[in-house]
């Protein structure tokens, strides 16, 4: 996804929060889920959707390298676990569906990408020193990259080849 995908990715975002934002303060949560169900459904499942995407966008853009083959397992787990940690996907709901705030979305997607980031590095550190890139594409070594274009079910993932 090109830079200007992703400002337009976190524009599209930002206007369906402060939709969300000024319904809340106008009519209600109660009414919202009660009247006006359909329409509320519908504009918390385009938020779950663009919330999604962008944060994919976010955190995963720029990411791909070289892993030891053995250690994409572990990578994969460590990953996981920073993204689908307790507390921050807590925080994301809040921001995301309580308190509409984009600012404090893009704090917790900022905080992810550097844990993540640094996951990343440490894996990738593993195959530096005497390995150069002609050797690690022999077959002690793996490329790791992201596809955006995959199928839903493998969305986000790193895809190995």
């Amino acid at each position: 996804m090109t830079a200007g995908e992703q400002r337009l990715l976190r524009l599209e975002l930002e206007v369906l929060l402060k939709r969300l934002k000024r319904n809340l303060n106008q009519v209600g949560v109660e009414v919202l889920k009660s009247t006006y169900r359909k329409g509320y459904g519908e504009l918390l499942r385009e938020i779950q959707v663009k919330a999604e995407t962008y944060m994919k966008e976010a955190v995963f853009s720029g990411m791909g390298g070289y892993f030891c083959r053995d250690e994409i397992p572990d990578l994969c787990r460590a990953l996981n676990g920073v993204v689908n940690e307790a507390g921050v996907r807590h925080q994301l709901s809040v921001a995301l569906f309580q308190e509409p705030d984009m600012g404090k979305v893009e704090g917790l997607v900022q905080i992810i990408r550097e844990r993540v980031q640094r996951i990343v590095l440490e894996y990738q550190g593993h195959i530096q020193g005497p390995y150069t890139r002609r050797k690690a594409n022999a077959q002690h070594f793996l490329k790791a990259f992201r596809c955006p274009a995959a199928e839903p079910s493998v969305r986000g993932r790193y895809i190995l080849y």
